[in-house]
């Protein structure tokens, strides 16, 4: 059965639309770089919509970035300045979609035992340029490194935090008006889980604006 989040279809309005049509229009013909909303400009606004909603390249599939950029690229700024979001709120909703399943994936993974003392756990922070993944499988494999290296992370600064707290217990002196308050006591599993819950929740509320916001703003960013 469809859950709440898909179930939620997010759909321009003609407010939305027409300030769509407006800006375009603007930065159409008053720019001062001259810059026309060609097919050249329309793939660039393109590219930087896509880049502004997965910037680390691992929510999107190499297969659909290249439908999009064949079927929205070379029209998205005429499209804008007709209106029709048709491109970006399409996108859009696959996005939400993607990022559903990459929070599902990480709360089903918390549930199962990870191994921690991986040697292999490298992974890439900087993926702002690098492929989409081709496949599914590609994709779960480095959203699963992510999480190990996410655990990791937090056990070791558990580590220090309880070594920190223990310092101060033998030696009050050492904390010179420190804030001395332990942070919330949670396993490093559970900590992750009520992240990505809470970002699973915070999805769901998701606006039109929000769609609309991104989509002016790539267009912007493009010209600036």
């Amino acid at each position: 059965e469809p859950t709440a989040v898909m179930a939620q279809q997010i759909v321009p309005t003609q407010e939305q639309a027409l300030v769509s049509r407006q800006l375009a229009t603007l930065v159409d013909r008053q720019h001062y770089l001259n810059m026309r909303l060609d097919a050249n400009t329309s793939n660039r606004i393109l590219d930087m919509y896509l880049d502004s909603l997965d910037a680390d390249h691992s929510l999107f599939l190499a297969d659909e970035v290249a439908g999009y950029q064949k079927k929205f690229g070379p029209t998205f700024g005429a499209a804008l300045k007709a209106g029709n979001l048709e491109g970006p709120y399409t996108i859009h909703a696959q996005y939400r979609a993607r990022l559903k399943s990459f929070y599902e994936f990480m709360i089903a993974e918390l549930k199962k035992p990870q191994n921690l003392n991986q040697a292999n756990v490298y992974i890439e922070t900087d993926r702002e340029k690098a492929p989409y993944f081709k496949t599914k499988a590609e994709q779960q494999a480095h959203w699963q490194k992510m999480l190990v290296s996410q655990l990791i992370n937090l056990t070791i600064s558990k580590e220090e935090d309880a070594a920190k707290q223990k310092a101060l217990k033998d030696d009050p002196t050492l904390a010179d008006g420190q804030d001395l308050t332990a942070s919330e006591d949670l396993t490093p599993v559970q900590t992750l889980t009520k992240r990505y819950m809470r970002q699973l929740e915070r999805m769901s509320r998701a606006k039109s604006d929000d769609v609309l916001d991104k989509t002016l703003n790539a267009m912007l960013a493009t010209y600036d």
